[in-house]
């Protein structure tokens, strides 16, 4: 079996040029492939290039609301 390989958090924030926030709140929704490894993020390469190819947008819930949209 080959290594796998993974991104980290940070690695997805510059790649989105999104904001830390942001970035966190994507690894806790449940249409991210990403995974928490103790206190770190990561996610498998293969697994988020192929979520980048079939999603169009998603809408956060952020972590300062407890996941909860505002409105």
């Amino acid at each position: 079996m080959a290594d796998l390989e993974f991104y980290t958090i940070k690695d997805v924030q510059n790649m989105l040029q999104i904001g830390h926030v942001a970035a966190h709140a994507l690894f806790l929704s449940d249409d991210f492939p990403g995974l928490k490894v103790g206190k770190s993020f990561r996610v498998e390469k293969k697994a988020f290039e192929k979520w980048c190819q079939s999603t169009k947008s998603i809408k956060l819930g952020y972590a300062w609301n407890g996941g909860k949209e505002r409105g």
